[in-house]
């Protein structure tokens, strides 16, 4: 299987990736419903989450494994939440194939070296390190070591966190991989993003970057995208008033709401690449308010233009304003009435 280059990937346009997590509320149905949205809306790619309870804690339920009050998921167990949020292993292949034929990419984040075997049997072209794995070196480095491209979150991390797991990911990956900017706070508010970490990704990293983003508005995408972030990863949920609310509900986008995420930021990147300075299609309608020379007063032939019975005014009609200076030295060709426009056949 030829390797994936991923800035070639996302070399014309940003990489938008649909996660599913446990939005899928141990359905396989509503998995491949999320699948639909996820095409439907235009995304990239679909991530899902591969792990058992062990991959991640252990059944336990003393204080130090239960969740504090300040927790979205407060009360709960680790070893009980991801009992939930856990996509079976047996959907896999079924629900990759689905979304390849929705013309997806799909891939995982993967939470234990003792799972990089069944995940290698996918054929996975993508890995994904999850923020609160990216500390844990060894299982970065084994999943680097397989070759494919990396994303890798940093939510949560110390600056010499990322900086040991972004040495490990260049020594296996050259520059094939990427560090997403994150914030680990469901929802995310705006104001601690940390946006200047983008930027750092950029020119003091070189590496290929974007947001895995769990705010509820695309700001945090569009300020990542002006700043050069490229990948951008976005839970999204299923809207149904007769079922329970998805686990993962405070920080998921809705469909309409993914479809609004993913346009705002193609549009977005349309934009940033254009550098010219001309009137653009959708102001072809207003283009006319711009000013043009007119005629205050009537004027005869052979009367000399001046700024009495003339001015630069709305809308563009006219001559150009910028030759104004010009036509103040010359006279009229014929006989102008007032609040007509100054054309250049009027000059003589």
């Amino acid at each position: 299987m030829k390797i994936l280059n991923l800035n070639k990937v996302i070399n014309d346009k940003p990489f938008i990736i649909a996660e599913i997590s446990a939005n899928h509320q141990q359905s396989k149905i509503k998995a491949k419903k999320l699948i639909d949205i996820a095409s439907d809306s235009g995304a990239n790619a679909v991530k899902f989450q591969t792990f058992t309870p062990e991959s991640l804690t252990l059944n336990s339920n003393d204080k130090n494994f239960v969740l504090k009050q300040d927790s979205n998921w407060s009360g709960r167990s680790l070893y009980d939440l991801y009992t939930e949020a856990a996509t079976p292993f047996e959907w896999h292949e079924e629900l990759f194939a689905y979304a390849k034929e929705r013309r997806l990419i799909p891939f995982t984040s993967v939470f234990s070296i003792k799972d990089i075997p069944f995940l290698e049997s996918l054929d996975l072209q993508i890995y994904k390190i999850a923020s609160y794995e990216a500390n844990d070196i060894e299982l970065v480095e084994e999943v680097a070591k397989i070759g494919k491209p990396i994303i890798m979150s940093i939510g949560g991390c110390t600056e010499n966190e990322v900086k040991k797991s972004v040495k490990i990911l260049k020594k296996y990956l050259n520059n094939n991989f990427a560090v997403l900017n994150c914030l680990s706070s469901y929802p995310a508010p705006l104001k601690e993003f940390s946006f200047g970490r983008t930027t750092r990704f950029k020119d003091e990293f070189k590496v290929t970057t974007g947001l895995s983003d769990h705010s509820n508005s695309s700001d945090a995408a569009l300020i990542t995208l002006a700043l050069g972030g490229m990948i951008f990863e976005k839970h999204i949920m299923l809207e149904d008033k007769n079922s329970t609310k998805p686990l993962d509900k405070d920080f998921s986008a809705s469909k309409n709401e993914f479809k609004v995420y993913v346009d705002s930021i193609n549009d977005s990147y349309s934009s940033l690449g254009q550098n010219k300075f001309q009137p653009m299609d959708s102001e072809g309608s207003n283009v006319i308010l711009k000013r043009s020379i007119y005629s205050t007063e009537n004027i005869d032939i052979g009367e000399k233009f001046t700024r009495n019975n003339t001015r630069s005014i709305r809308p563009s009609n006219g001559l150009h304003p910028h030759s104004y200076k010009k036509l103040l030295t010359m006279k009229s060709k014929r006989r102008i009435k007032a609040n007509s426009p100054i054309k250049e056949s009027d000059i003589a």
